[in-house]
């Protein structure tokens, strides 16, 4: 029982180095990363904005801006860009 759990246990770990490996291979070093910190600053903030304003939570059943009193609707992304283009 024990050597069979082992051989498991070695062939997931190299079925993660493949897979591993290959993904480095396919996708570029850069291509899940900001190439300036301006745009991963961007980046930041437009997922914060999303998170708190368009994304229902399942734990408390609504966004975190209606559960705070900010906003009384959950916000579509369309609502977020419009937003965002008037400031």
């Amino acid at each position: 029982m024990v050597c069979a759990l082992l051989n498991v246990a070695k062939q997931t770990q190299s079925n993660f180095v493949i897979l591993f490996n290959f993904c480095n291979f396919v996708m570029p070093a850069t291509a899940a990363h900001s190439k300036s910190v301006a745009h991963h600053e961007a980046m930041q903030a437009i997922y914060f904005c999303f998170y708190n304003f368009c994304r229902r939570h399942e734990t408390i059943k609504q966004t975190p801006t209606m559960a705070a009193g900010i906003a009384d609707r959950q916000w579509t992304v369309q609502d977020l860009l419009r937003e965002v283009s008037n400031n």
